[in-house]
């Protein structure tokens, strides 16, 4: 008898399972593929291995501008899989390792949850436990017509299409292009929306959208891609009156959940997700779900979050999933990152002020050539509180945490302002953004 049988071994699983034997419970993992789910072995690290080469290449473009010289060959498409694949294979083992280390018991196999207590293996073997954790995770959805790919097999193309269709424009979409732009391809976005990214803030979306233009990758916006058709090697793409024809199309139209394990369960699903309550726990009492199964916030990030919160409610414990403060993150050249309301959604419900600083006037970002892009902050007009911040610049996947820890503990800009940051860093174009609310930025030109 276990305390806890979790269904799925990626972020949200994994992480669960170890929160869980940490709290001293009896824990068993089932997994059916590889551990590390999606964001392992098939979404987060293998794209942003490809996306690090397409950084690693436009700093190259700046070497001569500081009086080095380097040839440059091209990419090997072939290593630069191998390279993915044995990172992600050493990650996979880190997981096993680290369940492993916690005396988590794995079971390699597909498996049904056929009640809060018991899970169904498909040998026939029965797991008997007090609580159940689902994570099965998501999926894409696949096509049978040759040349239209998926994300999962885009990131094992060996030969580099002359011209590729990317049909849809989220974080994953614009990813891609980038990376495919960088090998040679003539990429097309087609978007059915009248921006790229709607997901995060209009200013900064539309700026990324300026810098992908200029590197020759076309943006399509309001448009439908209608038809896929196969002909003479090539994918013929239909978009409102036009037939375009491209040697690859990739979709990029979001993610489904996976949820084969609960074939004979009763628990309540919306819009195609678990429903869960910020407890993590679904309609059914003594089974949580996790991840992006429920559609919550698909991110890796937000999983780790969710398998925490659900393993301690499972141990008896009580705990609530607080997403207010995560992070969202997108690998281009320069990187997107925001935490909190965009501008057009903060407008909805405060009185708010904006401020901006940007890269252009920071030291180390000009010793570093990284002077597109800036920080953005929306805080509300009467108490100062920090609503949202928004960067486009380098290293805002990692900048972005420092106003993820300022707004999850609820530091007014001022205070926020008044930290001391080391100089010279790229982190201080935040601190200037800060400052900039009450026109306390040194470094802004008096208004």
């Amino acid at each position: 008898m276990y305390d806890v049988v979790v269904v799925g071994g990626g972020p949200a699983g994994y992480v669960a399972a170890i929160k869980a034997a940490m709290l001293g419970g009896n824990v068993a993992i089932v997994e059916s593929d590889k551990f590390g789910g999606t964001c392992l072995n098939r979404g987060c690290i293998p794209t942003k291995i490809y996306t690090e080469n397409v950084e690693m290449l436009e700093a190259i473009k700046e070497f001569s501008k500081r009086g080095i010289s380097v040839n440059i060959e091209g990419q090997d498409i072939k290593k630069a899989i191998k390279y993915k694949n044995r990172v992600t294979k050493k990650l996979v083992a880190g997981v096993e390792g680290l369940l492993k280390s916690y005396g988590v018991k794995i079971f390699k196999a597909k498996a049904t949850v056929k009640n809060a207590n018991e899970i169904v293996l498909e040998n026939g073997e029965v797991l008997s436990t007090a609580s159940v954790i689902i994570a099965t995770g998501s999926k894409v959805s696949k096509t049978d017509i040759k040349g239209v790919l998926t994300s999962t097999e885009a990131l094992e193309l060996e030969e580099v299409p002359e011209t590729m269709a990317i049909v849809g424009s989220d974080f994953i979409a614009i990813e891609f292009a980038e990376i495919f732009n960088s090998r040679g391809s003539k990429v097309t976005v087609i978007s059915s929306t009248d921006e790229i990214l709607t997901d995060i803030d209009r200013e900064v979306s539309t700026a990324l959208k300026r810098i992908l233009a200029k590197k020759g990758i076309e943006i399509l916006t309001n448009e439908e891609a209608d038809t896929f058709v196969e002909a003479d090697d090539k994918v013929i793409v239909k978009i409102a009156d036009k037939e375009i024809k491209f040697d690859k199309v990739l979709l990029a139209l979001g993610r489904e959940a996976n949820l084969n394990v609960l074939e004979n369960l009763n628990v309540k699903i919306e819009n195609g997700f678990v429903s869960v309550n910020d407890k993590m726990e679904t309609s059914i009492k003594g089974i949580y779900a996790v991840g992006d199964v429920t559609g919550i916030d698909m991110t890796a990030h937000a999983a780790f979050a969710m398998g925490e919160v659900a393993a301690q409610n499972a141990m008896g414990r009580k705990a609530k999933f607080k997403g207010q403060a995560s992070p969202k993150c997108l690998y281009t050249v320069p990187q997107v990152a925001s935490v909190g309301l965009t501008e057009e959604e903060a407008r909805k419900y405060y009185n708010i002020k904006v401020s901006k600083f940007s890269f252009a006037a920071n030291g180390k970002a000009l010793t570093e050539s990284a002077t597109d892009g800036f920080v953005k902050v929306i805080t509300d007009e009467k108490y100062g509180e920090i609503l949202g911040v928004h960067i486009i610049g380098k290293k805002a996947t990692e900048l972005v945490n420092e106003a993820a820890i300022l707004k999850s503990l609820e530091v007014p800009a001022d205070e926020a302002a008044d930290i001391i940051f080391a100089h010279p860093t790229i982190s201080e174009v935040l601190k200037e953004a800060l400052a900039d609310i009450n026109n306390n930025s040194i470094h802004t030109p008096k208004k």
